[in-house]
This record gives C-alpha cells, structure tokens and sequence, in this order.
C-alpha cells in the first residue's frame, strides 16, 4: 500500500475526497461487472505519488456493490483481482481546461464510461460524465437525469418533483450537442422514495435517471 508522509497526506486530501466519489459515481453510472478501470492524471498531480488515489477511486467502486466493510484501502486490490478487474493509471499529455484533472475510466467489452473531476479553489468538482462537461459538488444526495435536448423536459422534471414535495437544493444543466443528449443533475435534501423515481423516468424525453449520495 502507498506509504505518504503526513504533509503530502495533506496535499492529496481533497483528491482522496474526489477520488472516492468519481467511484461511488461509476458504481451507479459505469457497466456492470467492467474489465478494467483506468485512473488518468492531468497537470502537476501527475508529478505526485497518486498510488493512494487510485485506490480510494477503486475501494469506492468496489464497497458500492459488497456488504459493508468488505472492501476497505488495504484489501481493495486483491479482490478486485479475484473480479477479474484490472486497475492501471496513466498520464493525460492531452491538453485540458484545468490545470489539474482526474479522470476514472471503466471499460466493459467495448464500452466505456469515464467520470472527471478537479480541485476549484479548494473544492473537488466533478466536471464531466461521460465526455458532457458538468460541475457538481461531491457531497449530498443527487439525481442524475439523462434525457433528450428538447424544450420542456426540465420543466417536466421540476414539476414531477415539485407535486412530490421534493424540494431542489441546486441544478446544473449540460449537454453534448444541440438537439443531443442532455444530462440534469439535481441535488436534492434525501434520497428519492422508489415511486417517485418511477414517476420520473415515466417523463417523456428521461432516457435514464439514477440516484446517487456522496
């Protein structure tokens, strides 16, 4: 297990933070039972010992579909090699909007699915799902709405919400092209009753829609 002396613990806290929740993130978004996870690093975190954050990024997959306290930072490679599940890291020379990034990447067959996220200040952010640039908080209870880009659909979902008494604490909008995919991730104060999620996805134009507590 990577071994860091207190200071540089210190520095990588927030990327730790970060790191366990792109894989919450991934558990409930990425393909189910995937080959490989790739952790990528971006900008002057690339130059740091990030052994410790790709397994607080694996750990969180891993924990997301065991029994708790199964998986903890010690075991997590292990039984992700008795999954069958390779981790490996790599460096993005690609250039990018932030100075810093983490990118984890599950790959399943012939998908994949990636998840990015940075330090803003001094707040880890997650800023893309799937390739949609987003910027959402790490902490809370989320909706992740994937729908088409048509005019009404987020008025639809608020007013679904709003007859359910769920209140919206914050909203951010994204989509990859014009009349494309959209992506709505909506913080909200508890997690959803399981009619309530049903009576979203019954929407017209909701392609998917997953909660997810960070």
């Amino acid at each position: 297990m990577p071994s860091l002396d207190a200071a540089a613990l210190a520095e990588l806290s927030p990327y730790l933070d970060l790191a366990t929740a792109l894989g919450k993130v991934l558990a409930k978004l990425g393909p189910a039972s995937p080959d490989s996870l790739r952790v990528s690093y971006h900008g002057p975190l690339a130059e740091r010992d990030t052994g410790l954050v790709s397994r607080h990024v694996l750990t969180a997959l891993l924990a997301a579909g065991c029994n708790e306290g199964q998986v903890n930072i010690v075991n997590a490679p292990a039984v992700a090699k008795t999954m069958g599940l390779d981790l490996t890291e790599s460096t993005i020379s690609a250039a990018t909007e932030f100075s810093e990034l983490l990118v984890a990447e599950l790959t399943k067959d012939d998908t994949k699915f990636r998840l990015a996220g940075t330090i803003i200040g001094k707040t880890p952010r997650i800023v893309e799902i799937d390739r949609i640039f987003v910027d959402t908080n790490i902490e809370g209870h989320f909706l992740i709405v994937s729908n088409d880009d048509h005019p009404g659909i987020v008025g639809a979902l608020g007013k679904t919400l709003g007859e359910a008494g769920v209140n919206i604490a914050n909203m951010s909008l994204a989509r990859d092209k014009q009349a494309g995919n959209a992506l709505t991730i909506i913080e909200v104060d508890q997690p959803l009753a399981a009619e309530v999620m049903e009576t979203i996805r019954a929407v017209g134009g909701i392609l998917s829609v997953t909660g997810v507590t960070l």
